[in-house]
């Protein structure tokens, strides 16, 4: 009598959600270099923290998206819940929500304020297209089973 065993998939890998971690975090900052805004000068004191630490605020994004995925991970360790789908479930939440607030910055967002400008133009559209990317991975390598 054969038992059907049930082929993992890649995406099952605890391990994968620190891979796409850094892909996210390595992908916004390469975006970020590359669409730099240059006109970005101002005497107020927005545009001076910028210069300063504008560097640090992917990395604030970094920190805040694997928290909320090895928290996600945890408490379906604890409820026990292991599947596919609900994997895939975590990737969505953390990175569509990424996509979503960089959607609203970008498009729909005034521009009113000093501040505004600054994390408009400088972080909205390296973050669209960052997790845009890491949700494609996740859609591909989602199809893609372990020998």
């Amino acid at each position: 009598m054969e038992t059907a065993t049930r082929q993992v998939r890649y995406i099952e890998s605890k391990w994968l959600y620190l891979v796409f971690w850094l892909f996210f975090i390595l992908s916004f900052y390469a975006f970020y270099w590359y669409y730099k805004p240059v006109n970005l000068t101002g005497t107020g004191s927005v545009y001076s923290y910028f210069t300063k630490y504008g560097i640090y605020v992917p990395l604030a994004i970094w920190f805040l998206s694997i928290l909320k995925s090895y928290i996600l991970l945890f408490l379906m360790y604890i409820l026990r819940i292991n599947g596919l789908i609900t994997k895939i479930l975590i990737y969505l939440l953390i990175y569509d929500f990424w996509l979503f607030f960089a959607i609203q910055l970008q498009y729909y967002e005034p521009r009113y304020t000093d501040i505004a400008i600054v994390i408009i133009d400088a972080y909205s559209f390296p973050l669209l297209l960052a997790s845009s990317l890491t949700l494609l991975g996740v859609i591909l390598l989602s199809f893609f089973r372990k020998g």
